[in-house]
């Protein structure tokens, strides 16, 4: 179809993009970003031991994918292939907010225990959403003033606020959200919540 169409093959080399660049809040991207800094604090090239962590980060999914595969539980093959993308999803250096998306589904699938982990999940889709409305927020072209860089930066704030006070408002004033971050009384039903 792209010799059809005439858009040729260059989305092919689109898929490589997102493991050739890196961003501060995926763990294995923060760490080769730390590692580059120091690097070049002594003189050196820091995208050189960047790129092993880097590296590193993705051979430890496959590794993780490859476990998945071929050990475990059949009755849990579920569960397996949602761990296998999570692995490949976290130890990527970039996340994107939609990376997070994709796999709610399939943990919300495989069950939730109604414990810390319900609480991880609503912090991490709640730190998703209020940071990718600020920062994917690319409407600078649109914008027809002088300061292009002050309106951007007070559209960037604007979302961040909005997505903060709506988070605020999950975890304190809506009836259905409110209740998973009050204390319960009884103990922890281990029982995944489906």
């Amino acid at each position: 179809m792209a010799l059809v169409n005439g858009f040729g093959f260059g989305w092919i080399s689109g898929l490589s993009a997102p493991g050739s660049i890196s961003i501060w809040y995926a763990p294995v991207g923060l760490i080769g970003m730390v590692v580059a800094s120091l690097a070049n604090s002594f003189g050196f090239d820091g995208s050189v031991p960047a790129g092993w962590v880097f590296n590193a980060g993705k051979l430890l999914a496959v590794a993780v994918v490859c476990w998945q595969i071929f050990r475990g539980d059949y009755d849990r093959l579920m569960r397996r292939l949602t761990l296998a993308l999570a692995a490949v999803v976290l130890l990527a250096p970039i996340i994107q907010a939609w990376y997070v998306v994709w796999l709610i589904p399939l943990f919300a699938v495989t069950g939730i225990r109604n414990d810390w982990q319900v609480k991880a999940l609503y912090f991490v889709v709640s730190f998703f959403m209020i940071y990718a409305i600020s920062d994917q927020l690319e409407v600078f072209p649109y914008l027809q003033t002088e300061d292009l860089g002050f309106a951007l930066a007070l559209a960037r704030v604007a979302a961040a606020v909005t997505g903060l006070l709506f988070g605020l408002y999950l975890i304190f004033w809506d009836p259905q959200t409110k209740r998973l971050f009050r204390k319960a009384g009884g103990p922890v039903v281990e029982r995944p919540v489906i």
